[in-house]
């Protein structure tokens, strides 16, 4: 004889915030959430947008790095391609709270933004030293930063068929 399961009713009504996800409150299937509240992406979307700072700031850091071998010096920008990676997953991540590309591109804009101000640091009344020096790495970065926040906005994927 074979017991049956008692059906399990959603936790809210289907058409009220978080109860209007498919399965929602069903313990036998699991999902990402897709609903959020605006203060929940804001939030978000704030901590992306330091995280991708303080990512510029260390790839800023080490973009002069210098790998010797003997009495040659190698210059090894391995902050670039971090640069890219960082970015992208950064803009994946925004995407992931947020289906509007404008949103999700805040973290992109901050570190562009942060890139700027550290460009032109020693030419601001309070800057001091340059911060980025004049070299083809600096435009490298620069572009390898934002190709890499950029990119996951060319389309914006649909959850709809988790």
């Amino acid at each position: 004889m074979a017991e049956s399961k008692p059906e399990v009713q959603p936790a809210s009504k289907p058409d009220s915030g978080f109860g209007s996800e498919k399965h929602w409150g069903d313990p036998n299937r699991s999902q990402a959430r897709e609903v959020f509240y605006a203060g929940e992406v804001s939030g978000a979307l704030v901590w992306l947008s330091a995280a991708a700072v303080v990512s510029l700031i260390l790839e800023v850091v080490f973009l002069g790095a210098w790998v010797h071998i003997g009495s040659l010096a190698v210059p090894v920008p391995w902050t670039i391609p971090v640069a890219y990676i960082a970015n992208l997953i950064i803009t994946n991540t925004a995407l992931l709270w947020t289906q509007e590309r404008a949103k999700a591109a805040v973290p992109v804009i901050a570190w562009t933004v942060g890139f700027a101000v550290l460009l032109f640091w020693s030419a601001m009344p309070f800057g001091g030293d340059m911060v980025l020096g004049q070299w083809l790495r600096t435009v490298v970065l620069l572009a390898a930063g934002v190709i890499g926040g950029v990119w996951p906005l060319r389309r914006v994927r649909s959850c709809s068929g988790l």
